[in-house]
């Protein structure tokens, strides 16, 4: 592809602030785009942008929109294309992955809090083992100091009931 040099009309536009060398390092005179200004052709009086560079000298222009919808031509539904399909599938995995995402979390928390319940118990299960140990110690200690009571009750019945029958046999 060969490619032609720009002329010089097109690159010293009235808009263009930029000096471009032509023909290796020699920079134009300044004086030149003035001298030039008569051949140039004046500025278009709509919005259009102008955009030159250094290999082409296309000029692209843009009109304004018009703002009337009856100029606007009618909108034709159109028909999903394979990519249309693709997008929607894409969104709903994407909320899938949130809902699931958001569903093992959940469950995580339900989980670590049942296993935190889990140990608390435990060492309660284990403070209340100890104690009711000891409150069936204390039932046992309670009853054989009862029945020990007893015991020597009975004891010290035999024995006043000895004392008293030989206080009779001493009268």
């Amino acid at each position: 592809m060969k490619l032609k040099m720009p002329d010089l009309a097109n690159i010293m536009t009235p808009g263009t602030k930029k000096r471009v060398l032509i023909g290796g390092n020699k920079a134009p005179p300044r004086n030149l785009s003035s001298s030039f200004a008569d051949v140039l052709p004046p500025p278009k009086a709509s919005t259009a942008k102008s955009s030159t560079t250094f290999f082409s000298s296309s000029t692209t222009t843009t009109t304004a929109k018009s703002s009337d919808p009856a100029d606007c031509p009618p909108i034709v539904p159109k028909k999903d294309t394979h990519f249309d399909f693709l997008l929607k599938e894409m969104m709903w995995l994407s909320s899938d992955f949130q809902q699931e995402r958001q569903r093992h979390r959940i469950s995580g928390r339900k989980l670590s809090s049942g296993v935190r319940l889990y140990h608390q118990n435990r060492e309660l299960r284990a403070r209340r083992k100890k104690e009711m140990e000891v409150t069936k110690v204390r039932g046992i200690a309670k009853r054989l100091s009862r029945d020990v009571r007893n015991y020597w009750g009975k004891i010290e019945r035999v024995v006043g009931y000895k004392q008293k029958a030989s206080a009779e046999e001493n009268r």
